[in-house]
């Protein structure tokens, strides 16, 4: 099926994808953000645009990408790719198989800057006494938004909060891989590339089914 331009307004903000049919309909919808997949082909792009937002896009599997034909990301399955408002962000599959992620808008503004972590400090040992069980690796952050990426071996758990003294935490989850996750108590098994959006103050995830990859964006709301 031969690629065409495809427009899909969505509330105030308008998305163009260079996409194959049918337009993608957003998976999550909030008032802080909304999720939807795109599927690239090799060489596929798809342009964010008008892009008065933040994007934060999470490969499914490994990839190859370039945005606005820029050096290529060589990003394994689930590492967050965080673009900032522009006019446009035109993303492309660099690579020769097709690429599938899901691309994630925040309906939120801040003048502070949003910076990648970059050291030792950013990745942090997900442990059970003496022996490590996986990671959780900040990738991004400036304060009101923070980017996390986990990878869990099978048979862990994982319990993360998110209480805030002051205003509230609004997540949106992304399985990368098949996962059972429990938000304050009210249990979610998500298949790969499903997004889920809360505001929970504790996340319990189970890898008892397989190791699992999660991305999580925490948007603070001081309201």
């Amino acid at each position: 099926m031969r690629n065409f331009l495809l427009t899909l307004l969505l509330g105030t903000m308008g998305l163009t994808l260079f996409a194959q049919t049918p337009a993608p309909a957003p998976l999550v919808d909030t008032d802080y953000a909304r999720a939807f997949r795109i599927s690239l082909p090799a060489g596929g792009t798809a342009d964010l645009a008008p892009a008065s937002g933040h994007f934060v896009v999470v490969p499914l599997a490994a990839a190859d990408l370039t945005i606005n034909a820029g050096p290529t990301e060589h990003l394994i399955a689930g590492q967050p790719l965080y673009l900032p408002p522009a006019e446009k962000q035109v993303v492309q599959n660099a690579g020769s198989v097709a690429a599938t992620a899901i691309v994630v808008e925040i309906k939120r503004h801040w003048e502070v800057p949003v910076r990648g972590c970059l050291g030792p400090a950013c990745a942090r040992p997900i442990r059970i006494g003496d022996s490590t069980i996986g990671e959780t690796r900040t990738a991004y952050s400036n304060g009101f938004l923070t980017v996390f990426r986990h990878e869990l071996d099978r048979g862990g758990t994982l319990d993360s909060s998110y209480y805030a003294a002051e205003g509230v935490d609004r997540l949106v989850f992304v399985a990368v891989t098949d996962l059972a996750a429990d938000f304050d108590g009210v249990p979610a098994n998500l298949l790969a590339g499903q997004p889920y959006a809360a505001s929970p103050t504790q996340v319990e995830v189970n890898a008892a089914a397989g190791p699992a990859i999660w991305v999580v964006i925490r948007i603070h709301d001081r309201k």
